[in-house]
């Protein structure tokens, strides 16, 4: 049993199924801190202007259907554990909410409390795990190209001939590559030298 409650945002319009959910997480070992709503607007805002651990979504709400909904909460708070929990059974459609941002996809009446706290605890604990991973990527990709500028000039101190070289080689890059449409994360990667 976790000493902190865990702050949960149910995002669900069906009254039957709030109270459901409530029983089962009510039954956990674990001791949650709900707040219901029942309209993705509604979700959206609760999520802007309070912290939560965790969001468990229905993909059907009145003002707003399927994938659309996990798009739009992660577009208000992308670091937000989310979790869908929804009556709608289609592998496809739990695949792709898995790849927009979704932590898990469970059916309506598939679980019981113990397994859906287990499935909203490892969201969390996978959303930490992910936003540590960027931190520390951003940390790498800062030291690797500071590692990079001072190579440069080293090799510019040793060879006053090529001095500027790189760096004009590099704007020369980023130049071609823009006007190739390539992606951002390509025209990222040609910054390294400059």
């Amino acid at each position: 049993m976790n000493d902190k409650p865990i702050k949960l945002l149910l995002v669900e319009d069906n009254p039957g199924d709030v109270r459901l959910i409530k029983e089962q997480l009510a039954e956990a070992n674990d001791f949650f801190e709900i707040i219901c709503v029942d309209l993705i607007s509604k979700g959206i805002d609760y999520i802007i202007h309070h912290d939560f651990d965790a969001v468990l979504l229905d993909l059907g709400l009145p003002d707003s259907q399927g994938i659309r909904n996990i798009e739009n909460m992660l577009t208000a708070q992308p670091s937000i554990p989310l979790v869908v929990l929804t009556g709608f059974d289609d592998e496809n459609t739990a695949i792709e909410a898995v790849h927009r941002g979704a932590q898990d996809y469970l059916i309506k009446g598939s679980t019981d409390g113990k397994m859906l706290a287990r499935v909203i605890r490892y969201a969390i604990e996978r959303k930490n795990t992910e936003e540590e991973l960027k931190q520390s990527l951003q940390k790498l990709t800062l030291v690797l190209g500071k590692t990079v500028k001072a190579m440069a000039k080293a090799v510019e101190i040793r060879d006053p001939y090529t001095a500027g070289h790189q760096k004009r080689g590099a704007v020369l890059a980023r130049a071609i590559s823009q006007e190739m449409n390539l992606s951002p994360k390509s025209l990222k990667v040609l910054n390294l030298p400059a």
